[in-house]
């Protein structure tokens, strides 16, 4: 094929490319002059992640993979563009590779050498690139918050339907309770016990000091394990608010203030408070 030829086929793909069709018939005229029509093989690699970007590409037929590692981030198809970021300033280093994926891969292909000069020369040429170049992005942030927020809501809707199927609030009661009921029993077992050994006590004075050793260890069960009972019983009712108010954010219906203790097991400190759940 002549060089003719070739700039026409050029021409006619640039008229259909999306970044080019706001360009000046001037701009586009010369962008036709420093862009080449390229082929490649399928797997081939247009662009290496971390190395640098030699030019913009602008595929006009065929499809190649977005990927990081062995990871594909994206698909671009025809009327897609790549390398174009590296002529923002922010870095000249591909951020991915890109790797043919159809059996052949027809792209137009400007090198940075030219189309920097045409930018820094050409104010016509500039503005019409720059200018395409914020659409893009503006698109593409566009798409992907649209993107986010559809997945942020689908994995929203998953959390609060596994945390009803776990319905650990329940379970949580039921410790609760139990811990209630085993306290009460312990606490109502001491009250019986106390009594008695007092009793005993009294019948054996030649074993004062024995008995005495052991009221004063029920004693200290009775006041101090019973109030670990309670500290327990605290924390408890502040992990079950925490499972309320994650319910509550991830059903978008607000938050609230988790009340309690927040050195409960903390014996040198007695400082009340509100903990805010961020």
């Amino acid at each position: 094929m002549s060089n003719t030829a070739t700039k026409i086929t050029a021409m006619s793909a640039i008229d259909s490319v999306p970044l080019f069709k706001d360009f000046s018939d001037t701009s586009k005229s010369r962008l036709n002059e420093i862009v080449v029509s390229q082929t490649a093989a399928k797997g081939e690699h247009l662009l290496e992640q971390n190395e640098t970007v030699p030019g913009l590409f602008v595929l006009t037929d065929g499809e190649v993979l977005v990927e990081i590692g062995d990871r594909v981030l994206a698909r671009i198809r025809s009327g897609g563009i790549f390398g174009e970021m590296s002529f923002l300033g922010m870095s000249d280093k591909a951020s991915a590779t890109i790797k043919v994926e159809s059996n052949t891969a027809s792209y137009l292909f400007c090198s940075r050498k030219d189309l920097v000069y045409e930018i820094e020369h050409n104010d016509r040429l500039s503005r019409d690139f720059f200018k395409s170049v914020s659409i893009l992005m503006s698109d593409r942030l566009r798409t992907t918050n649209n993107k986010m927020n559809t997945e942020l809501k689908n994995g929203f809707s998953k959390i609060a339907d596994l945390l009803i199927e776990l319905d650990e609030n329940s379970k949580i009661d039921q410790t609760r309770d139990s811990l209630d009921e085993t306290g009460l029993h312990i606490v109502n077992k001491l009250l019986e016990t106390i009594p008695i050994v007092e009793e005993l006590e009294t019948r054996h004075p030649n074993d004062k000091e024995q008995f005495k050793l052991v009221l004063d260890n029920l004693k200290e069960i009775m006041i101090e394990d019973s109030q670990s009972f309670d500290r327990i019983c605290q924390k408890i009712d502040q992990l079950r608010q925490y499972f309320d108010n994650l319910k509550t954010i991830i059903t978008g219906s607000g938050m609230f203030n988790i009340t309690g203790d927040r050195n409960l097991f903390n014996k040198d400190q007695t400082q009340q408070g509100t903990i805010e759940f961020l």
